[in-house]
């Protein structure tokens, strides 16, 4: 049995055991975004895993792993148990099989982080309107950028991938903006892009492997009002009052 613990230090550590005999561990905080863009692989990609709540902010777990391996980065990650669940006998990957359209999720996945996921801080921290308007609008942009790119109910047809799992746990989330800061930050319904991105939640949430995963909203929306409310202290949340971006952020 091989044991593998993945660093803390990036907000989301991947730990899966796997039925081709390999135990990992998740050790993550359960509210966190990152973390849920693994969780719901574990029925997605037939594997199961034990979980470690921890603290964010804890900082005395060191990165530490099995003969000093380590896995982070959300979405390398989730690639990493893509990767595991196919050498373990799944037939439901998250990549496709074509180079080029491989390559092309990866990008798209590169992209959605940085679009429409890293701008969510910039709605929820930044304390000038006029900064807070620009984060919605480049996260509306990249939404509108996303669906164009859609090839059916997912990103790539009717099984989802890399690109999908990037978004779902922001994507999902979106409904803290017009709570903390105004009816004028919900997603709007009415335009014809905007609206295919709700048909795409929707069809996400539907999925019982993701349906599984959802946090209780209530009890995100408390977890989250530091960041609303200007009194979160991690590193994401300093960077972009200074000025940053949540993605650039290591």
């Amino acid at each position: 049995m091989y044991s593998f613990r993945v660093c803390v230090r990036t907000f989301a550590c991947l730990c899966l055991h796997t039925h081709s005999a390999c135990t990992h561990t998740l050790l993550a905080h359960t509210l966190c975004l990152h973390t849920h863009s693994h969780m719901h692989l574990r029925v997605h990609c037939v594997h199961t895993y034990s979980f470690v709540d921890m603290s964010i902010a804890d900082t005395s777990l060191a990165p530490l792993g099995l003969q000093g391996r380590s896995v982070y980065e959300s979405l390398v990650c989730v690639q990493y148990v893509d990767e595991m669940a196919i050498a373990a006998g799944s037939d439901i990957p998250l990549l496709p099989s074509d180079p080029m359209e491989r390559a092309r999720v990866r990008i798209w996945a590169d992209l959605v982080n940085k679009h429409c996921c890293s701008p969510y801080y910039g709605v929820l921290v930044k304390t000038d309107e006029a900064g807070r308007k620009e984060s919605f609008e480049q996260l509306l942009a990249g939404l509108r950028r996303f669906t164009a790119e859609l090839r059916g109910r997912f990103f790539c047809g009717d099984q989802i991938s890399l690109v999908d799992v990037a978004l779902l746990p922001w994507a999902y989330r979106y409904y803290v903006f017009p709570h903390y800061k105004g009816a004028q930050y919900a997603i709007p319904h009415d335009e014809p892009a905007l609206r295919r991105f709700h048909e795409w939640l929707a069809d996400m949430v539907a999925l019982p492997q993701v349906a599984r995963t959802l946090p209780d909203k209530d009890r995100y929306l408390e977890h989250i009002a530091k960041y609303a409310t200007d009194s979160a202290r991690s590193k994401v949340a300093e960077a972009v009052r200074a000025g940053g971006v949540a993605h650039d952020i290591e």
